[in-house]
């Protein structure tokens, strides 16, 4: 489990996070800064005069360390992902980043080698003759291929159970499921960088659950940032009202939970208690812990 430290200005949001992180409360000014301190840290953004100015400067730590922005790729995942504009395989799409990680290898085989003295020999054919040169003053040459160039002579198109399909047929989960899906496999097979993912998504289905579950690479974290209720793996859940709390941390939870509750008397009863409010749709039956949840 990693360490993460936000620093929103006067605030520090700290929380501990292996694949998953669910952040969870009512105070959702500070549930979009960390959104927009991650996305400042990844886009290399520095802090404005006016931010510095008013003491809102923002950073992150990592295990109380400054990011390694190059051993991490950082990705919002939302609903209004552009997938028409990535289905161009533009250099910075999600698509063109996994075609490159699974073509990486791809100029060391014989195929490779083979298709690129025919594009040569078809440079030849272009080239030869009087008429190119002495008349038109022309030489043609092809670019040298390599796995950029060849992703440029694809084409990408959706398809669901075999059928060709349109970005206006994807639903909800699969528009979400097709991101975590594709950051899923870069993540395979680029096991030397660590994905990052911000899920900000208005309300979790089970399908998209049963797809976090699933993601157990070891290099990829999802922070989700959701209004529906959060399963019930305390150590997932950080709690963002007005204090935070993370309850994989079992000294804060037992300090700020089981002291301040008439009827736990201990971290075992404490967390069962919080299961049983994390699943049942009358918060109302948990008073106490309610009051202090929140």
């Amino acid at each position: 489990m990693d360490k993460f430290t936000f620093i929103i200005g006067v605030k520090t949001v700290e929380f501990g996070i292996g694949s998953r992180k669910y952040l969870f409360g009512n105070d959702k000014k500070t549930r979009f800064a960390i959104q927009q301190t991650l996305s400042q840290t990844f886009s290399k953004t520095k802090d404005s005069e006016y931010a510095m100015d008013r003491g809102l400067s923002r950073r992150i730590l990592i295990n109380d360390e400054a990011v390694p922005l190059k051993r991490y790729f950082f990705h919002k995942v939302t609903p209004h992902f552009d997938l028409s504009d990535d289905l161009k395989l533009k250099s910075n799409s999600l698509i063109n980043r996994y075609l490159s990680h699974k073509l990486k290898n791809i100029e060391y085989t014989e195929e490779f080698n083979t298709l690129s003295l025919l594009f040569r020999d078809f440079a030849d054919q272009i080239d030869s003759g009087e008429d190119m040169k002495e008349r038109l003053n022309l030489e043609i040459e092809m670019i040298e291929l390599n796995v950029k160039n060849l992703i440029k002579l694809m084409q990408a198109n959706l398809v669901i159970e075999e059928e060709p399909v349109n970005v206006y047929d994807l639903c909800y989960e699969n528009l979400i499921n097709f991101q975590l899906n594709i950051i899923r496999s870069m993540a395979e097979i680029d096991y030397e960088t660590t994905y990052l993912v911000y899920l900000d998504i208005p309300f979790m289905t089970e399908a998209i659950r049963s797809n976090l579950v699933g993601s157990q690479a070891d290099n990829l974290k999802v922070i989700v940032d959701t209004d529906t209720k959060p399963p019930n793996a305390l150590e997932e859940i950080l709690f963002i009202n007005e204090k935070t709390l993370d309850l994989a941390n079992e000294e804060e939870l037992y300090n700020h939970v089981t002291l301040n509750m008439p009827s736990a008397t201990n971290i075992e009863e404490t967390k069962a208690l919080i299961r049983q409010y994390l699943t049942d749709e009358k918060t109302e039956n948990y008073p106490e812990l309610r009051q202090i949840l929140q």
